[in-house]
């Protein structure tokens, strides 16, 4: 038996609504490209589980 185990991380990001096309100042440098977004980290954890396809194939020595 085999356990393979995976992770990943993803960010989505949306503008707001009623906000979408404003551009603005940002706070921390002053720069004017700055957009109203919303985002959500998500972060995913799986493992599959594998069996060996024929195990009486398998005979002890």
């Amino acid at each position: 038996m085999c356990l393979i185990f995976t992770c990943g991380e993803h960010t989505f990001k949306k503008e707001v609504e009623g906000y979408e096309g404003i551009v603005c100042r940002c706070h921390n440098c002053g720069n004017y490209s700055s957009a109203v977004i919303k985002s959500h980290p998500w972060f995913t954890f799986c493992f599959i589980v594998c069996f060996p396809p024929r195990p009486f194939l398998h005979r002890p020595i």
